[in-house]
């Protein structure tokens, strides 16, 4: 889904894109209450099976923008 909506966005003409896709929320953001102060710990199989998974596949598919991490 993440491949097909970044695609959408940005369209398919070699030079031109219609928009840039924006990557961001990368890690551990998934939870609703105290976003701002809970803890994100998690371990390396979660990183790797869970977390990354769409923002890989996103980068794949051509992603031209990311949000940084503060």
């Amino acid at each position: 889904m993440v491949a097909a909506f970044v695609k959408g966005l940005q369209g398919d003409h070699p030079k031109y894109w219609r928009t840039a896709s924006l990557m961001k929320h990368f890690l551990a953001n998934s939870n609703e209450d105290g976003r701002g102060g809970s803890s994100s710990n998690f371990d390396e199989r979660l990183l790797r099976e869970y977390y990354s998974v769409p923002f890989r596949m996103g980068v794949e598919a051509g992603s031209r923008a990311y949000m940084g991490l503060l």
